[in-house]
């Protein structure tokens, strides 16, 4: 046998270097429970590009006579460069196929599906899904947050038995998985789905169902449930949100429920409000975030800091106080950013005048979200695409904030003593 020269020698190492690195292109995100940051598909595409696709370069390059390759490459140019060409061209697609999403802020009311209306007898607002898909986002312009919340009307009165409840959270998890969504928490009040004698117990574990059934088809996904309590200041509302924290508290060990939060409407109700309330979150050793500085400003935030949340949700309106930006930094505590949400809250004037890069760039923990999918007709690939192309961050800053994201997670997160 002839000894290999080293051009030839060179083409045999661009063969193992293609097989070595599709191979961990597609298993090493999957041992870190990421399957490539995308999704199975997306992976296995990753994994015949560098693992299949580009080993054929090497042996091109190598060549089954003296004189010309097996692709019809001349040896003289195809062993030399067989090396060049594998580098280059894993390293240009590999980051593809690499960035894992995690999305801390999503809500299960108001999925981009014909709601199960009609096989409960409900009369829906709309003949066609169009229609209904219309009446379900918010307009162009949205006037306020006030109106954003009034586009959660359809899918409540939709989202009333056991059944709906589980396809529509199943049918989220598919979207999420599809948006190439790797870690999320999906938050929804269970108080909204009582109104037709369910309890609050039996919509969360019809939504968990649902959960599970999504992450059973797709083994990549993680997921978990974060209980809303509601503004208010009515007797009623407290009864009920102290129903929801005692329901988290018996449901976050083992389960799937993972933390709680404080949504509505934050610039009617002041955030101050609730202290009593989460001093009993707290007590739970509860994991817990509270929607603030989205249609009030920054002392909302510094309340719910003093409740004791570990992250924000939105908390764009920190961008107009130093001293708290400093204080979230110093503590490294993650804000929920969803930009497309924020601009139709009318939390910000417009996207190119999102506070979100002032907020990155002084430190904060800023992570990029959806909010509610349907509502504001976003993905986490819009976000993501809107955070690149008007708001300037590069690859360096997303992988960072999906970090932050990753970081700050409930899933799998104890905080402290249990109920009882």
């Amino acid at each position: 046998m002839k000894r290999l020269k080293i051009r030839d020698t060179l083409a045999v190492a661009s063969m193992l270097f293609g097989m070595f690195f599709g191979a961990g292109n597609l298993m090493f995100p999957a041992l870190m429970g990421q399957m490539a940051g995308r999704n199975v598909f997306l992976a296995a595409a990753g994994f015949l590009i560098t693992g299949v696709g580009l080993p054929l370069l090497g042996v091109a390059a190598l060549g089954i006579s003296r004189e010309e390759g097996v692709l019809g490459l001349s040896s003289r140019v195809g062993r030399p460069y067989g090396l060049f060409f594998t580098c280059a061209l894993y390293l240009t697609i590999g980051p593809l196929f690499a960035i894992p999403r995690c999305a801390t802020f999503s809500y299960t009311v108001g999925i981009q599906r014909l709601l199960p209306g009609a096989e409960q007898g409900i009369a829906l607002p709309a003949k066609t899904v169009e229609e209904l898909r219309t009446l379900m986002q918010a307009p162009v312009p949205c006037g306020s947050l006030g109106e954003y919340l009034s586009r959660f009307a359809v899918s409540k009165n939709c989202l009333q038995t056991e059944a709906a409840l589980e396809r529509v959270a199943f049918e989220l998890a598919e979207d999420m998985a599809e948006d190439g969504v790797t870690c999320g928490e999906i938050r929804f009040a269970p108080q909204f789905s009582t109104e037709r004698g369910l309890t609050q117990r039996q919509v969360t574990e019809a939504v968990g169902r649902g959960v599970c059934r999504g992450m059973e088809e797709h083994p990549s996904l993680r997921l978990g449930l974060i209980l809303c309590c509601m503004r208010g200041d009515d007797r009623e509302t407290e009864r009920r949100n102290r129903e929801t924290v005692e329901l988290a508290a018996e449901m976050k060990d083992g389960g799937i429920v993972c933390g709680v939060d404080l949504a509505g409407a934050e610039e009617v109700y002041d955030t101050g409000l609730f202290r009593d309330l989460f001093a009993q979150v707290r007590r739970y050793g509860l994991n817990r975030t509270i929607h603030a500085g989205e249609a009030a400003g920054p002392d909302s935030v510094w309340k719910a800091l003093e409740l004791g949340a570990m992250r924000i949700g939105h908390g764009i309106a920190a961008a107009k106080d130093e001293k708290l930006m400093q204080e979230l930094a110093d503590r490294k505590i993650p804000l929920e950013v969803c930009i497309t949400s924020n601009v139709q809250t009318k939390g910000v004037p417009s996207l190119e005048e999102h506070p979100i890069r002032k907020l990155y760039e002084a430190g904060v923990r800023v992570t990029i979200n959806t909010d509610n999918r349907t509502v504001s007709d976003t993905t986490m690939t819009k976000e993501l695409r809107l955070a690149r192309e008007v708001l300037g961050f590069q690859e360096e800053d997303i992988r960072r904030m999906e970090e932050y994201a990753a970081e700050g997670s409930f899933l799998g997160r104890q905080t402290g003593r249990s109920r009882g």
